[in-house]
C-alpha cells in the first residue's frame, strides 16, 4: 500500500514536470519534435500506462532518437497491460488500445473472465465524449 502511494506521488510529479516543461520550454520551440506524438506527449502517456522505470527509459530513448540523424514520423508507445473481467459496453473513450500482435485478442470473445497479458499501442482518441 504504501509502495503504491509512493509511486502515485513520484508519477505526479514527473507529470507535473512534464506539462510545465510543454507549457513553457516546449513553446518557444514550436513544431520542433520530429515524432508523433510529440516527445512530451509519449512521456505523458508512457507514464499514465507504464511503469515509472519503464516509462522514464522508453521516453529517454524517444528523445535521444528525435534529432537531424533519425527519419521521424509515427511512432506511439507501446506498453504492456494486464486485461481481465473484460465487459461490452459503451463509454467515453479517451485512449484506444491497439494489439501490438494479435495473437490471442480474439481468445477475449469466449473467455471473458479469463485474465490476458498483451502489448498494445496507445492511440489517442480524436473524438470528443458525449
Amino acid at each position: 500500500m504504501r509502495q503504491n502511494i509512493i509511486s502515485y506521488c513520484i508519477r505526479s510529479v514527473l507529470i507535473i514536470m512534464v506539462r510545465v516543461y510543454q507549457k513553457t520550454f516546449s513553446a518557444l520551440s514550436v513544431g520542433a519534435c520530429r515524432y508523433y506524438p510529440s516527445c512530451s506527449e509519449y512521456t505523458l502517456w508512457l507514464l499514465r500506462f507504464d511503469s515509472i522505470v519503464c516509462a522514464l527509459g522508453k521516453s529517454l530513448l524517444r528523445i535521444l532518437r528525435c534529432n537531424q540523424f533519425f527519419k521521424g514520423g509515427i511512432a506511439y508507445p507501446i506498453v504492456t497491460m494486464e486485461l481481465r473481467n473484460i465487459v461490452f459496453a459503451p463509454k467515453n473513450i479517451k485512449y484506444w488500445f491497439v494489439p501490438y500482435e494479435n495473437l490471442i485478442f480474439l481468445d477475449i470473445m469466449t473467455f471473458p473472465k479469463k485474465t490476458y497479458k498483451m502489448r498494445f499501442y496507445i492511440i489517442k482518441s480524436i473524438l470528443k465524449g458525449k
